[in-house]
């Protein structure tokens, strides 16, 4: 870490605390009982007619991700040229690394899921969830990615999310190395995820239509993994990527993973007062800097690239507005948002909570 960097973590930590949160609480641990117990315990109603609104707005309105960060919010500026590579992840095509999403109806089956870390025996679960016979036709279309996979019962209002998820040819239904529980809908979001910081991924997905919406923007945050994290975690993290401490970076194979300024949980916010509108932006990039101006954007992972937004999107529907990477209507979305966030002022704030 550069001194910039050291100080820019020192003042950060600073501010955490002053507000109410202790980054450091159970650093010893990379999935935190202590954590995991003082989250909140209750919410307000979800939004009634949800099913009229993308499935990332489905949880209570007191999530944090629905809420935009107050003009006077505290901030620490996040040093220059800390961010400078963008990863724009499409589920669908593209580079076909994002999230697949599955809602069952009424009428689908219960089948049977089967989550276990590789080898290791006591990480064993085993319980049945409703979805489609035809459900992994919805997993994320490059397999050497993530596979990370949303299941959605709207029956029992319950959701899990898995990694790594592939079908498994006797039960049909879903192995994964990680699916979590089956959690409720009606809460805040802040767990049930499969991304290493624990929290629902649901919620920060990018949604097919929101990006390319010409009349509303994106209502909730953004979010996704960082090439470089910080083992502290706070609000709504309760965990992080195994080992983080002390490990190599697995994407360089040389230097630490834990060299980063912004903590699981954190939050990146763009400068809110840069005049996005004078930019002669795409409508899809548009729309999600302006999410990450007025949300913020979440460190849920670690990852290859500086910033890696996570959508569930078919990165076709992207095309009449240059697509991914740049095509005939234009210079792509990836290096649209790269560039602003390349060049704009970034600040880290705490998450608007109630205190």
């Amino acid at each position: 870490m550069s001194d910039e960097e050291v100080r820019a973590r020192r003042l950060l930590f600073g501010v955490y605390l002053n507000f109410g949160i202790d980054p450091s609480l159970d650093a010893g641990n990379d999935q935190s009982e202590v954590l995991a117990a003082r989250l909140p315990s209750h919410a307000s109603a979800p939004p009634l007619h949800r099913n009229s609104l993308p499935i990332s707005m489905w949880f209570s309105r007191d999530a944090v991700f629905y809420h935009a960060i107050p003009k006077e919010w505290p901030r620490v500026a996040v040093p220059k040229g800390y961010i400078q590579q963008v990863q724009f992840s499409t589920a669908y095509h593209g580079d076909g690394i994002g999230f697949g999403e599955v809602i069952a109806s009424p009428s689908d089956p219960l089948m049977q899921v089967h989550s276990q870390w590789y080898d290791v025996k006591s990480t064993l679960r085993v319980f049945d969830f409703r979805m489609p016979i035809d459900w992994s036709s919805r997993l994320p279309t490059n397999a050497q990615g993530d596979s990370h996979l949303i299941f959605i019962d709207p029956v029992s209002n319950t959701f899990v999310s898995s990694y790594k998820a592939t079908k498994n040819a006797s039960t049909g239904g879903p192995d994964a190395l990680y699916a979590s529980s089956p959690h409720p809908l009606e809460g805040v979001g802040d767990s049930g995820g499969s991304a290493a910081a624990g929290f629902a991924d649901l919620p920060l997905l990018v949604q097919p239509g929101e990006a390319t919406d010409p009349k509303k923007d994106i209502p909730h945050a953004i979010g996704g993994a960082v090439a470089r994290t910080w083992a502290a975690r706070v609000y709504p993290a309760t965990s992080r990527d195994a080992q983080v401490l002390t490990s190599v970076n697995p994407c360089t194979n040389h230097g630490f993973t834990n060299t980063g300024i912004v903590p699981y949980g954190g939050i990146i916010q763009l400068d809110p007062d840069l005049e996005l509108a004078k930019l002669h932006l795409s409508l899809p990039a548009y729309r999600i800097l302006r999410a990450m101006q007025v949300y913020g954007y979440y460190v849920m992972d670690f990852g290859c690239a500086d910033l890696d937004i996570y959508t569930a999107m078919d990165s076709d529907e992207l095309e009449p507005f240059g697509g991914p990477w740049g095509n005939a209507n234009g210079q792509g979305i990836q290096d649209e948002i790269q560039s602003v966030i390349g060049k704009s002022k970034l600040y880290i704030v705490p998450p608007p909570i109630k205190r």
